[in-house]
C-alpha cells in the first residue's frame, strides 16, 4: 500500500490560513483599529496560496463552473455599484473599497477551490483542534470576572471574539461524534457568555436547533424526545423562574443594560437600520455603493443600502433557497455552515468581508463535492 504524504492538501491550506491571521494579529497593534491588518490577512492569504499552486504544491484539482459565476457575477455587480456611485466615495475610500472587494473575491475563490478539491468536514475538525487551546486558555484565565464585567481578552474587541466564536462552532459541527460536537459547543457557549456577544447567542441558537435535526436523524426517537424535553424546560425554566429569566434578561440579552441595553436602542443601532432601509429605496438598483454603510450593524440592511432593494431581494432569496435545499438533503455541516453566519449578520456589519464567519459564510454558499481530492 502507498504510503500518503505527510502533509495533506487541506493542512496547507490551513497553514495559509494560520499565517494570514497571524499576520493580521501582528499588524493590528501598529494600525489604530482600521482595516489594515485585513487587507494584509487576506492578500497574504492569495498570495500564498497561489504561489504554493503555481508550483505545484497545490494540485489544481476541480474547478466548478456553478461556483465560478457565482463569485464572477457577484463581484460584476459590487463592482458596479462602486463605478456608478463614485460621487459617494473620497479617491482613498474608493481604492480601499475596490481593495476589499478584490480581497473578498479572491479569498472566495480559493474557498470555491476547496469546496470541490478537499473534505470540508476534515477541514473544518482541524480549524476547530487548532481554535480550541486558544478558547480553553481564555475560558480557564477570565473565569474568575465571568459575572462581572464585559470580558475583553487581549484587549480586542468583544464581538470580534464573539464572531471567532461562532466560527469555531461551526468548525466543531465537522466532528461526527455527537460527544466532541456537545464538549466543543460547550466551551463556545461560556466564551460568548463571558464577552457578552448578543449576536453570537443568536447563531449559537440556530446551531442548537440544526444540531436537534441532526441528531433526530440518526436516532429519530429517544434522542429528539430528550433534546425536545431539554429544550421545554429549558424554556420553562426561562420563564417561569425569576432569578432565571433575570439572568437572561440581564447577563446574556443585556435589555437593561445602561449602554447596550433597549433604551439605547441597542447603542444607537435602530438609528443606522433605519437610515440603511431609507437610503436602500431610495436607490433600489445600486445602492449608496459597496463598503459605503459599514457602521450599520446589521449585514443584510448593509447590503440594501449599498447595493440596492433588488440585489439585496435576490441575496435574501438564495439564501433561503440554499438553506431549503441543504434542509431537504439533510447536509448538516454545510447547513450550519450557512445558517450560523447568517443569523450572526443580523447584528454585525460583516457579510462582504474577509473574517472568518464571512468567508465560512459564502463557502457554504457555494456548491461542495463532499469527496476529498484523489492523489497519485
Amino acid at each position: 500500500m502507498k504510503k500518503l504524504p505527510l502533509v495533506d492538501i487541506d493542512d496547507r491550506v490551513l497553514w495559509l490560513l494560520a499565517i494570514a491571521y497571524i499576520a493580521q494579529a501582528y499588524t493590528f497593534p501598529l494600525s489604530a483599529g482600521n482595516v489594515f491588518p485585513l487587507y494584509i490577512a487576506q492578500f497574504s492569504f492569495v498570495v500564498f496560496f497561489a504561489s504554493l499552486y503555481i508550483v505545484g504544491a497545490i494540485p489544481s484539482g476541480k474547478i466548478s463552473r456553478q461556483n465560478t459565476i457565482t463569485i464572477i457575477s457577484v463581484f460584476a455587480f459590487l463592482l458596479l455599484t462602486i463605478s456608478i456611485n463614485q460621487r459617494n466615495y473620497t479617491t482613498d475610500q474608493e481604492s480601499l473599497a475596490i481593495m476589499k472587494l478584490l480581497g473578498f473575491t479572491l479569498t472566495w475563490a480559493i474557498f470555491s477551490w476547496c469546496a470541490c478539491n478537499i473534505d470540508i468536514a476534515r477541514f473544518f475538525r482541524r480549524i476547530a483542534l487548532c481554535l480550541l487551546p486558544l478558547f480553553i486558555y481564555i475560558a480557564i484565565m477570565f473565569y474568575n470576572r465571568s459575572f462581572g464585567s464585559r470580558v475583553i481578552p487581549f484587549e480586542l474587541q468583544p464581538n470580534w471574539w464573539g464572531e471567532l466564536a461562532v466560527a469555531f462552532a461551526i468548525a466543531s459541527a465537522g466532528f461526527n461524534e455527537t460527544k466532541y460536537r456537545l464538549a466543543l459547543y460547550a466551551v463556545v457557549a461560556f466564551v460568548v457568555f463571558i464577552v457578552q456577544s448578543r449576536s453570537a447567542w443568536l447563531a449559537f441558537g440556530f446551531i442548537g436547533l440544526i444540531e436537534f435535526g441532526r441528531l433526530s436523524e440518526a436516532k429519530p426517537v429517544g434522542m429528539r424526545l430528550k433534546f425536545l424535553t431539554l429544550i421545554i424546560c429549558a424554556a420553562f425554566l426561562s420563564i417561569a423562574v425569576p432569578i432565571i429569566r433575570s439572568f437572561i434578561a440581564n447577563k446574556i440579552l443585556l435589555l437593561n443594560n445602561p449602554y447596550r441595553g433597549l433604551d439605547t436602542g441597542f447603542t444607537g443601532r435602530v438609528t443606522g437600520w433605519l437610515d440603511a432601509i431609507s437610503v436602500g429605496f431610495r436607490s433600489p438598483f445600486f445602492g449608496n455603493g459597496f463598503s459605503t454603510y459599514l457602521f450599520v450593524h446589521n449585514g443584510y440592511l448593509q447590503v440594501l443600502a449599498e447595493t440596492g432593494i433588488f440585489f439585496f431581494i435576490a441575496v435574501c432569496l438564495w439564501i433561503i433557497y440554499k438553506i431549503a435545499s441543504l434542509l431537504r438533503n439533510g447536509a448538516w455541516i454545510q447547513l450550519t455552515a450557512v445558517v450560523a453566519p447568517a443569523a450572526f449578520i443580523f447584528f454585525e456589519p460583516r457579510i462582504f468581508n474577509v473574517n472568518m464567519d464571512s468567508m465560512i459564510f459564502w463557502l457554504g454558499m457555494l456548491h461542495w463535492n463532499v469527496s476529498p481530492i484523489e492523489r497519485k
